[in-house]
């Protein structure tokens, strides 16, 4: 993902390697959702993080304005299938906390798979909250679990 927003792709063949000199990545994924508008270059404010999970098969993937992303994606050849904007509840589940945090949403980065969890998907907010992405227990309460 680049830092304007555009999701690149390269299927990983003989060909594609580099071991002749530089090798430069062209395609881009085209991302299909109401919410997602490629304004003067910029796509979604400008790509912040990516992730694609081959054991589940979906990319994951948030923009600078604070919305991010999940989609099937089987085949780089296939494209993106439908595209689903994650929604997170509020720090706490009280509704309350720090203004600051609640002003602005935040983009999801630093992407991870959950060992000996299959489907749980954890990442973090950049204001360093940590949110779960699929059903299942927490990150803070598995974090917990051992004090």
């Amino acid at each position: 993902m680049s830092s304007a927003g555009y999701i690149y792709s390269q299927a990983m063949v003989e060909c594609s390697s580099a071991q002749h000199g530089p090798f430069y990545v062209t395609n881009t994924l085209e991302v299909y959702h109401p919410d997602i508008k490629d304004v003067m270059g910029q796509v979604g404010g400008g790509g912040v993080s990516i992730y694609y999970s081959h054991t589940l098969q979906l990319l994951l993937f948030s923009y600078s304005q604070g919305r991010s992303y999940v989609a099937p994606l089987k085949s780089v050849d296939a494209g993106l299938g439908s595209v689903f904007q994650i929604q997170l509840g509020k720090a706490g589940g009280n509704g309350g906390g720090n203004k600051a945090n609640n002003a602005q949403p935040q983009p999801l980065c630093q992407w991870s798979e959950v060992p000996n969890h299959p489907g749980l998907i954890c990442s973090v907010m950049q204001s360093s909250e940590y949110y779960p992405v699929s059903r299942g227990t927490s990150c803070a309460s598995m974090l917990s679990c051992g004090s």
